[in-house]
């Protein structure tokens, strides 16, 4: 369960995969990102205390690169929270290089232990920031595996990353 800021803002952004929903405390670090059911964004730059608006302008910038394939990695200020194994995993996914895909007992390894995967699964799972820490990049070793935004998303953003690799 994430546990939200007491003062936190909310930006929709636009993606070629949908609206993704943006939670923003008023520091400006990111603490949550979801795939929205929305086609509208709704917000205003205008409203946003500064930290913010500047968090949730350069996503927007950092995301429209990533889409058309020249920027690897989204870097905005970030915060956290969930279990101390939860964060490992989760910290992990950045090591995955752009345009790679390892398995869940990869990143078991990586943290300590194979016999961890479906701990890993679960952790990424739960990701709050998937598009910051690309959970997308690992999969199954009979497939795919999972993707809180939706399989279609998933294959998608593994073949974007081929495609710019």
């Amino acid at each position: 369960m994430i546990v939200f800021p007491e003062v936190f803002y909310k930006s929709s952004l636009k993606t070629p995969l949908g609206v993704v929903e943006v939670f923003i405390g008023e520091k400006g670090q990111v603490f949550k990102i979801k795939w929205s059911s929305s086609k509208k964004t709704l917000f205003s730059l205008k409203r946003l205390p500064q930290a913010v608006a500047k968090t949730s302008k350069d996503l927007q910038w950092q995301l429209e690169e990533y889409f058309k394939g020249t920027r690897k990695t989204l870097e905005v200020p970030y915060l956290l929270r969930g279990t101390g194994f939860q964060i490992k995993a989760w910290k992990a996914l950045k090591k995955i290089p752009y345009g790679s895909v390892i398995s869940y007992k990869t990143q078991a390894k990586w943290l300590g232990s194979e016999k961890k995967a479906i701990a890993v699964g679960q952790a990424n799972k739960r990701n709050p920031l998937p598009l910051l820490f690309p959970c997308h990049r690992v999969v199954g070793s009979k497939g795919l595996g999972g993707y809180h935004g939706g399989l279609w998303r998933k294959k998608y953003l593994l073949n974007l990353e081929k495609e710019n690799s």
